[in-house]
């Protein structure tokens, strides 16, 4: 991979338009639109161009870590990593456990701020996914609204709190998120996570592109507490960098990462199996998608529209080359083309592949959409 201390980003200033969306309140619970107004209106311009620049330095490192675990061959990981399993295509590690540090930071000059002690794991996944780099950024960009959810799991609720930067390939939100689902099996309390989501087009000296989407906890100083009811965790530097391949025109080199604090008195093994799964989760969710996305941009089967035309296909002809089809003798098996529904044999047609999908195509459409996506 080439150096990604070379990428160019684009600088953004910062925008002041504090925003509540739509939520989803719990019975006896503050709802989430009423805390981000409240962290929201904690915000000066100050603190939001603080969290700009520590936005920015978020997304140089997870690219130039990245950037380091592509370098490395893979018979020559270092010790620190070890080896937890192999999922969807990608390898994933451990690192050699962390201190966890403050939220990156914005702490009064003078202000003495006690470093936590508790060493929390980061685990990483490498590998490559059938996708094309467009295909991934109408998945995952700012305006799909997708990012959040695919990217954490366990999300259960979230909600703006403020847009810091919204122009063209950068984006940074200021995000409150709470988790649930399977984490309630191991903590008494939900855990809330107040995070910066940054968004980054980036490209090498080659010319190759790739897109960065990371989340690191936020914090200032006029941040009030979470409700009683919430434990506020940390999330440093987690999320997804893709990459456009260096040899495959249809395939991205792709780097996940999660490394979570969860505070209150979460176990090393909690921890460590919380960011395993979370980590395998988020590559099942990001892959799946793509697949099911350009399926379904191709194929028109199990619509209406292609059931009615099997309906009332009554051909025993290929439509290519004009062989008998059919299952009496000869005994050439028929197929029909997803794309444009024609009626095939086995030789005039060909199976598309995305992932673990499979489509069949007449050998006119397979080319098309061949071309379309290199």
């Amino acid at each position: 991979m080439a150096s990604i201390r070379s990428f160019s980003t684009a600088s953004v200033s910062s925008g002041t338009s504090p925003g509540v969306g739509s939520v989803r309140s719990s019975e006896g619970c503050i709802a989430m639109s009423t805390r981000s107004g409240i962290y929201a209106a904690n915000l000066n311009s100050r603190y939001r161009k603080e969290l700009m620049k520590a936005a920015e330095k978020t997304c140089n490192a997870l690219a130039q870590e990245a950037e380091h675990a592509f370098s490395i061959p893979r018979s020559r990981r270092p010790t620190q990593w070890r080896y937890l399993v192999s999922a969807h295509g990608l390898s994933l590690y451990q690192y050699g456990n962390e201190t966890a540090a403050p939220p990156q930071p914005l702490i009064p000059h003078g202000h003495h701020v006690r470093p936590s002690s508790k060493t929390v794991p980061r685990v990483v996944a490498l590998g490559s996914i059938h996708s094309t780099l467009n295909e991934l950024i109408d998945l995952l960009g700012p305006k799909s609204g997708n990012s959040t959810a695919l990217l954490n799991p366990d999300l259960e609720e979230d909600e703006l709190v403020d847009t810091l930067a919204d122009r063209g390939s950068v984006y940074t939100a200021i995000k409150c998120l709470r988790m649930g689902g399977s984490w309630n099996e191991h903590m008494r309390r939900q855990r809330e996570f107040l995070v910066l989501e940054s968004h980054r087009m980036i490209q090498t000296p080659e010319g190759r592109n790739g897109w960065l989407i990371v989340f690191h906890s936020a914090s200032w100083p006029s941040c009030p507490p979470p409700p009683g009811h919430l434990v506020r965790g940390s999330m440093y530097r987690s999320g997804l960098l893709a990459m456009e391949s260096e040899y495959f025109p249809d395939r991205l080199d792709l780097f996940l990462a999660t490394k979570l604090d969860l505070k209150g008195s979460s176990t090393m093994h909690v921890h460590e199996m919380i960011a395993r799964d979370r980590t395998v989760m988020m590559a099942k969710q990001v892959i799946d998608a793509i697949e099911q996305r350009a399926a379904a941009r191709i194929s028109i089967a199990n619509t209406v529209v292609f059931e009615d035309i099997q309906r009332r296909v009554t051909s025993d002809k290929c439509d290519t080359c004009f062989d008998r089809i059919g299952f009496v003798p000869p005994g050439t098996e028929p197929y029909a083309c997803r794309k444009c529904c024609a009626t095939v044999c086995g030789s005039c047609s060909e199976i598309w592949q995305r992932g673990n999908k499979g489509i069949r195509l007449c050998m006119e459409c397979w080319a098309d959409v061949t071309l379309s996506n290199t």
